[in-house]
């Protein structure tokens, strides 16, 4: 399904969300100070969206991403069409700054170049 949102609602197959649907997930809901991570989000529908304090470096660009306890991670590219997951072998404390789904992520913008 995470591909189907980074390929505009689409598999190679057939149109499985429309493209109003997958424009949901940028329309911003609460942001500000996490009171759980103390840190500033912004967030959509259950996705984190680029902005310019993100601690992983999603700062631009039409993204969005969903992290887990320990480390777990998928990001969204919707510019570049790319869909990015990766899941612990070893959890890591914290949901946020995780140094191994930041190194992750930093790769990603090497290899396709950042927005």
């Amino acid at each position: 399904m995470q591909a189907v949102i980074s390929n505009g609602g689409s598999s190679p197959d057939e149109q499985l969300l429309s493209r109003e649907a997958i424009n949901r997930v940028f329309v911003q809901q609460p942001s500000g100070i996490n009171r759980v991570l103390m840190m500033p989000v912004r967030v959509d529908l259950s996705y984190a969206l680029a902005g310019s304090t993100n601690c992983i470096g999603i700062t631009s660009g039409n993204r969005c991403y969903w992290r887990g306890w320990g480390g777990p991670l998928v990001v969204n590219d919707l510019d570049k069409g790319i869909t990015l997951t990766c899941m612990m072998n070893r959890v890591q404390a914290g949901v946020a700054e995780n140094e191994t789904s930041t190194a992750v992520t930093a790769a990603l913008d090497s290899i396709v170049g950042t927005h």
